[in-house]
């Protein structure tokens, strides 16, 4: 099958290298932005794209798109650089990239402590950077030949009070020719955002207090960063805003203007001095359904108009209350009390102090106690009111540390929890139905955007679910994704002893309609389960893929340990209702330095797991994939995956697959295909049982001949196979490439077949010559054996041809030690 052409284009946005404050006043000329790129490149290779703002003055923040043709091109990850704008003292709020449908936003402000999200003390720098700064680097991934559009539009820079700044030549086409060898199509960049209000001058400015706690900190300025995602995945800045205050400078739009406004008002004072909030620590008793606003705010009393306590009254209480403080439920009646909401809850956003929301404290609800599944009887549930659309509303937004939701079923809404920003971090979500209903029957139709739980723009270190059976979440039924993160810092996240695609019985399909969980855009060393059952998240049930991991070679240390990935909850069982509609695991367009360990990953409609690469060479080291069953159960039976158990496709380089993975009953074992799929290594997995080949090293379905020299060129560099010469009891003769590395396995098949290689049996290195003698054992007479040679860049071949093990005429002499005299 002819498969597109790919490019990687490296946009490295905003390159403007920040220095130190000018001591001289600063130059006349008015700042411009630069554009330097190459007008034509080769297939596969990079572009660099770079602008320069040129004699910048009193810069505080900016923002953007980049826009393309999406069915031509697709993004691929962000890496903001702002470091120089910290030596001068100001710190950096990063925002984006937001993912649109024809590009990406981005962009950054910055506050004049040294710490934005934390502490405001210490001196201020309120003069904003000058000269150079260097912001962005943005990957784009194009997918067919010819020219390609990039445009950038909607720039605006602002200064450190948040001021538009003029800046000559931000909004400009970049015009790419790709592959010359090829006429290719044009693909021309959309049209640009129609965001008339951005930049317009304001006749007055609303409060930049938007928590009411009496301060300007870190929380108010998420308030806004909120709002900037929000309007952007919606296309849309200057459109109806669902909350004008975060509209800060009054003029239509909300943009980086009013989050700079903002941080350049930061109160000096920390959080814990603040006067508002009377009460040292409180528990807030929600006794009603209904959704109405608290009467008076900060007063720490829940109670609406009606002398209510609503959970929209109590979340607003708890932020203006110091210290820890508790949301419980005692609404009237024994049945399923549901919550329906008009507009999203108050962000949870107490920088004094953590909220609890625990719906076991509800009468007749109970957490769950099964070891597998979940019985837990959940008797709080929140949704939509009739009057809104599934999968159009925001339910929950947490910017604040330390908060734990638990007990509660959350359904029907675009996001159900969002953990936005490198203060929200530390939070747990357990022992809740997200995604679905109380009853656990609920799943929403496909959305392109809409994930269970979603963790972003830094937030970092938070725990989705728990080792023990009352903290396990059933995360099923969600719009799209059942588990999502994005961008650089949304790092160190923990996600275990989750049902995640599954109903809480365990034994019905109940789908997040496309990924279980999607780690995205650079969020790293998050870990997905465990060495402990408790810890095993079963990830079967859902749409496409179960995992996957994605967009950007700084997308790393991400850690798959032991799930069921496709499998029934036992472990045992390939179910009609288990399976993932795609790859059971699946590393995309490039990450490194990840691990899938542990794990039971069959019954996958597309494959089991699935690396491709897109990468540009930053990191020299690939993925490790290790101890796993692809295709085999718990108790060794056949659950096989659609197309294969592993593949390792175009611009993969360097992953390690082994050892002792179990690669069994799939149609093929492991295949490697791309041209450039290169320096892949294999090493003492058991693959057995799988009805293609073992290994199959692209052009798919046959073995490859070796050919003389080994000068062919293809996947793994089409590394010659060993050719086997004799085998006995104790050892395997044979040669190979020249000095590579040979392992030898007791083989699952006969005369003339090529593997497959079930049991390692033995390992030896071939000389100068090509020759090797690998000592064995665990083989009996009659046996056949078979080998692969892995050379010194890491690429490893196909199975040899396989060889009967006969009878050696005498046993080989013993290994002679060399012992020192010191131990005679």
């Amino acid at each position: 099958m002819k498969r597109s052409f790919r490019l990687i284009i490296i946009l490295t946005l905003l390159t403007i290298s920040c220095q130190q404050l000018a001591t001289t006043p600063a130059s006349a000329r008015e700042p411009s932005l630069r554009i330097d790129a190459p007008a034509q490149v080769d297939i596969g290779t990079s572009i660099n794209v770079t602008l320069t703002l040129q004699d910048a003055e009193d810069l505080g923040g900016y923002e953007t798109t980049l826009r393309f043709d999406p069915s031509a091109a697709h993004f691929n990850g962000l890496e903001h650089n702002m470091e120089a704008m910290r030596r001068i003292g100001r710190d950096i709020g990063l925002l984006g990239a937001i993912e649109m449908a024809d590009g990406i936003a981005f962009g950054a402000y910055s506050c004049p402590v040294a710490e934005c999200a934390s502490s405001r003390e210490g001196p201020r720098q309120d003069q904003g950077g000058q000269g150079t700064i260097e912001l962005a680097t943005i990957t784009i991934i194009a997918d067919q030949a010819g020219v390609l559009e990039l445009s950038l539009a909607a720039t605006m820079f602002v200064n450190a009070a948040g001021a538009p700044l003029t800046v000559a030549g931000v909004d400009q086409i970049i015009t790419v020719q790709i592959n010359a060898a090829e006429a290719g199509s044009h693909h021309p960049a959309p049209n640009a955002a129609n965001w008339t209000g951005a930049g317009l001058a304001a006749a007055d400015t609303g409060s930049f207090d938007l928590t009411g706690d009496g301060l300007v900190t870190n929380a108010d300025v998420m308030e806004v960063a909120l709002a900037w995602m929000l309007s952007r995945e919606a296309g849309d800045p200057c459109g109806t805003l669902l909350d004008p205050s975060r509209d800060v400078n009054r003029d239509g739009c909300v943009n980086v203007a009013d989050l700079q406004m903002v941080a350049a008002n930061y109160s000096p004072d920390s959080p814990s001095t603040s006067n508002a909030g009377a009460v040292a620590e409180a528990t807030f008793v929600v006794d009603s359904v209904a959704d109405d606003e608290d009467a008076t705010l900060g007063d720490g009393i829940c109670a609406t108009k009606a002398k209510e306590c609503t959970l929209r009254a109590a979340i607003a209480e708890a932020n203006l209350t110091k210290g820890n403080n508790m949301i419980a439920f005692a609404i009237p009646g024994d049945k399923v009390q549901t919550i329906k909401l008009q507009v999203p809850l108050p962000t949870i956003n107490d920088e004094t102090g953590a909220v609890t929301i625990d719906g076991y404290t509800q009468p007749g609800a109970k957490p769950n106690s099964d070891p597998l599944v979940s019985n837990a009887v959940i008797r709080v549930e929140i949704t939509i009111a009739e009057t809104i659309d599934p999968g159009t509303l925001e339910a929950l937004h947490i910017t604040s540390a330390n908060n734990m939701i638990r007990g509660v079923a959350i359904f029907k809404f675009r996001r159900s929890i969002l953990a936005f920003g490198p203060t929200a971090d530390k939070n747990i979500i357990a022992g809740s139905f997200i995604g679905t209903d109380a009853a656990g029957t609920y799943a929403a139709a496909y959305a392109s955007d809409g994930n269970g739980i979603d963790l972003r723009q830094g937030a970092g270190e938070n725990q989705i679910g728990g080792s023990l059976p009352a903290e396990r979440n059933v995360i099923s039924g969600n719009p799209k994704n059942g588990i999502a993160t994005h961008n650089g810092g949304s790092d160190r996240n923990v996600i275990i002893g989750n049902l995640i695609g599954l109903s809480p019985a365990g034994d019905k399909r109940l789908p997040n309609a496309s990924f279980g969980i999607d780690i995205n855009s650079h969020s790293s060393n998050n870990i997905i389960g465990g060495m402990t059952p408790g810890e095993r998240n079963v990830i079967s049930g859902n749409g496409g893929e179960g995992i996957e991991i994605s967009h950007g070679e700084r997308t790393v240390g991400n850690q798959v340990i032991g799930n069921f990935i496709g499998a029934d909850v036992t472990g045992t069982k390939a179910t009609d209702y288990s399976y993932n509609g795609a790859y059971g695991v699946h590393i995309e367009d490039g990450p490194v330095k990840n691990i899938v360990m542990y794990n039971i990953i069959g019954n996958n409609k597309k494959g089991g797991v699935v690396i491709d690469g897109y990468s540009t060479g930053y990191y020299p080291i690939g993925n490790r994939v290790y101890n796993n069953r692809i295709g085999i159960s718990l108790d060794d039976r056949p659950i096989p995956n659609g197309k294969f158990g592993i593949q390792i496709a175009e611009h993969t380089y360097q992953s390690v697959i082994g050892p002792e993975n179990i690669i069994a009953y799939n149609p093929i074992g492991i295949d490697v295909i791309g041209v450039d799929a290169d320096f892949n290594t294999f090493t003492r997995n058991s693959i057995f049982g799988n009805t293609g080949l073992g290994i199959d090293i692209e052009p798919l379905g046959r073995i490859n001949p070796n050919d003389v020299n080994d000068i062919d060129a293809g996947a793994n560099q089409q590394l010659n196979f060993p050719v086997l010469t004799q085998a006995t009891q104790y050892e395997v003769s044979g040669t190979a490439c020249i000095t590579c590395s040979v392992e030898i396995f007791l083989a699952d098949g006969g005369k003339d077949a090529h593997g497959q290689g079930k049991i390692f049996v033995g390992q030896a290195s071939a000389n100068e010559e090509g020759v090797f003698t690998a000592p064995i054992g665990t083989v009996m007479v009659g046996d056949y054996v078979t080998a692969t040679a892995t050379d010194a860049l890491g690429n490893t071949s196909e199975f040899a041809q396989n060889l009967r093990v006969v009878v050696a005429q005498q046993p080989p002499a013993p290994l002679l030690l060399y012992v020192p005299q010191v131990l005679r």
